[in-house]
């Protein structure tokens, strides 16, 4: 009888582990409605110390520019990383294999976006703007958050803005440290 439940204890917890990582995959691209598509790149660091990466990609077909977008998380965070005004990294390896990454500076503001009620990091008023096109543009950002209690990934709000339109969609993010 042991054994039995031993045997289902693991398959269970197999199951569990399955689902959840398949569930998490679903968040890794938010598909916004204009064609934007903001990739979660994943994160490094130390229990403490965390750097997230994220590749904003414009789509094919020309639409008004993008003005913003907002990535969310807990405001016991604190921001190590980057400072105002942030030019996009183009040195990871993803902009060789995977993207045609373009260079842009964006003004960062940290709180809540009053335009799409996401409180977090905030990119804004690019100066190399997305805004589609025969050739499609990605700028890739990334930023540093300190959390004494550490971080996981989970879903977290992404908003985006674009003309007079705004969309907020889930993606993985810098999960709230839990709370006792």
């Amino acid at each position: 009888m042991y054994r039995n439940f031993r045997r289902a204890s693991i398959i269970a917890i197999a199951l569990a582990v399955f689902v959840f990582g398949v569930g998490l995959a679903d968040f890794e691209v938010a598909n916004f409605s204009n064609g934007f598509k903001v990739t979660y790149l994943g994160h490094t660091g130390d229990n403490s110390n965390t750097t997230w990466t994220y590749a904003v990609t414009e789509p094919e077909d020309p639409v008004q520019g993008l003005s913003q977008w907002t990535l969310g998380f807990c405001n016991t965070f604190e921001v190590i990383a980057p400072e105002s005004p942030y030019l996009t990294n183009m040195t990871i390896p993803e902009c060789v294999s995977e993207y045609n990454c373009q260079e842009s500076s964006y003004t960062v503001v940290i709180g809540l976006d009053p335009t799409t009620s996401v409180d977090g990091i905030k990119f804004e008023d690019p100066t190399e703007p997305l805004d589609g096109g025969i050739e499609e543009f990605t700028h890739v950002f990334q930023f540093e958050l300190s959390h004494p209690n550490g971080y996981e990934a989970s879903p977290v709000d992404v908003g985006m803005k674009w003309g007079s339109v705004e969309e907020v969609l889930p993606i993985l993010g810098p999960q709230c440290p839990p709370t006792a």
